[in-house]
């Protein structure tokens, strides 16, 4: 073993350990930009996972509120329409007391005038009584018997 030879090993043994460095630090990068996309990926698809349930859920949550709203609104259209009907009925019920009324009033004027006679009904009465004619005349100015 000459000192040459031992220098040409130590040189062949140095440049093997830079080669297997270099080596080294191109897998070394290749792996962090592989690494580097493979959490890019992973970020962009647990975003997307976390905004797709978000949506999920707010469509759920909007779909309970519709359901609500929905009764509600039906609710207050049927209790507005009741509303109408019940004042509608109770308008025609006091329509139709305050005609029956006038009806009654018609019917007590009507009897108390009968009650007390017109002129051409006592007229008449008295005639018979005495035994007169009503003085009626026939269409020729003859009286009628």
């Amino acid at each position: 073993a000459s000192e040459g030879g031992l220098v040409q090993s130590v040189f062949v043994a140095w440049h093997e350990a830079v080669e297997e460095a270099k080596e080294e630090d191109e897998m070394q990068q290749k792996l962090n930009a592989k690494s580097s996309k493979l959490s890019a990926f992973s970020n962009r698809n647990k975003g997307s996972a976390k905004n797709a349930s978000q949506r999920s859920a707010q469509l759920q949550e909007q779909s309970v509120l519709m359901y609500f709203f929905l009764f509600w609104q039906r609710d207050t259209k049927c209790e507005r329409m009741r509303r109408f009907g019940k004042d509608k009925t109770n308008k025609k019920k006091q329509d139709l007391i305050g005609v029956k009324g006038l009806f009654k009033n018609f019917a007590g004027e009507l009897e108390a005038s009968l009650k007390e006679g017109t002129p051409r009904v006592e007229v008449a009465k008295g005639s018979r009584k005495r035994g007169t004619s009503t003085g009626a005349t026939k269409a020729d100015g003859q009286p009628s018997p």
